[in-house]
């Protein structure tokens, strides 16, 4: 469990960062805690998402779980788990197993498209 947490903080972080440097500026955060992880818009921090884990006495136990909050729209779920696969904890995403990297590409980048086009002067 602990090691595909950290592969999940890893990817959004870098994700974040590699966002930020597209557009030579902060469009978004990464807030890394034990058992969250939070990504904001700068613009708008109540434009988050948001991923977090209930440690249970062992990795079948456990829970992940991910949501999207916007002061636009009621809270939302997104289909996001964990399973214990071959002893191997596996990150299942709209119904396939995901590998880490995957997840955040696909959250944070649908993430920051809704961002970019809520928050553009257009709009």
């Amino acid at each position: 469990m602990e090691a595909c947490w950290d592969d999940l903080q890893s990817e959004c972080t870098a994700f974040c960062t590699a966002y930020n440097q597209a557009f030579a500026e902060e469009r978004v955060y990464c807030q890394v805690h034990a058992d969250a992880i939070v990504v904001r818009s700068s613009a708008d921090t109540q434009e988050t998402l948001a991923l977090t884990r209930n440690l249970g006495v062992s990795s079948e136990c456990s829970h992940l779980s991910a949501h999207r909050y916007s002061s636009h729209a009621p809270p939302g779920d997104i289909p996001l788990e964990m399973r214990v696969v071959d002893a191997h904890i596996a990150l299942i995403l709209d119904g396939r197993s995901t590998p880490a990297a995957d997840v955040a590409l696909s959250l944070l980048s649908q993430f920051t498209e809704e961002l970019a086009g809520r928050l553009s002067p257009a709009s």
